[in-house]
C-alpha cells in the first residue's frame, strides 16, 4: 500500500495518479488521503516511478502532515 499526499490537495492526487485498474484499487474518501493497493507483485512500484512519486520515512511524513495541515485533504 501507498498513501499520498500533495500541497495541491487531494483530489489532485486522485486526478493525476491513475493506476491500472486491474492491478491495483484505490481508497479514498471525505476526511481521507488516497491509498493505493497492489493486487499483484511490481504494481506500486510501476506506479511510483510513473508519477515520479517520493517516498519519505515515517519522521518525514510526519513534518510534512504537520506543515500542510489540512490542506492535503482539500
Amino acid at each position: 500500500m501507498v498513501t499520498i499526499i500533495s500541497s495541491e490537495g487531494d483530489s489532485v492526487v486522485r486526478g493525476a495518479v491513475t493506476p491500472a485498474a486491474e492491478g491495483s484499487w484505490v481508497v479514498t474518501g471525505d476526511g481521507l488521503l488516497t491509498q493505493y493497493h497492489a493486487k499483484r507483485r511490481g504494481v506500486l512500484e510501476r506506479l511510483i516511478a510513473e508519477h515520479h512519486i517520493i517516498i519519505v520515512d515515517k519522521p518525514a511524513w510526519d513534518a510534512k502532515k504537520a506543515e500542510l495541515g489540512d490542506v492535503f485533504l482539500a
